[in-house]
């Protein structure tokens, strides 16, 4: 089972791309980490896949009712930070 991502692209209403010729092959099991600037495109790509946006170019292709997981780094890491700052972590 396998995730294929051939050229995808987002491009927002202002004109500007988001991502732009992306493609990999995410396989079974295997953990994949992006890691980037401020503005690459790392949230962009995991609403791509997640099916939360719609691409403006090229596509993902998934086994049908395969499902996506992903840790957010807002949710966990942030809010531990947050807390760890207050002396309460």
């Amino acid at each position: 089972m396998q995730i294929e991502i051939n050229d995808l692209g987002k491009r927002y209403g202002n004109g500007k791309w988001a991502l732009r010729g992306v493609s990999a092959t995410l396989r079974a099991g295997s953990f994949v980490a992006l890691i980037g600037a401020n503005g690459a495109g790392k949230t962009t790509l995991i609403h791509l896949l997640c099916g939360l946006l719609d691409p403006s170019e090229g596509g993902v292709a998934a086994p049908p009712g395969l499902r996506l997981g992903w840790c957010s780094q807002q949710a966990v890491i942030d809010w531990m930070l947050h807390w760890m700052k207050r002396g309460l972590g």
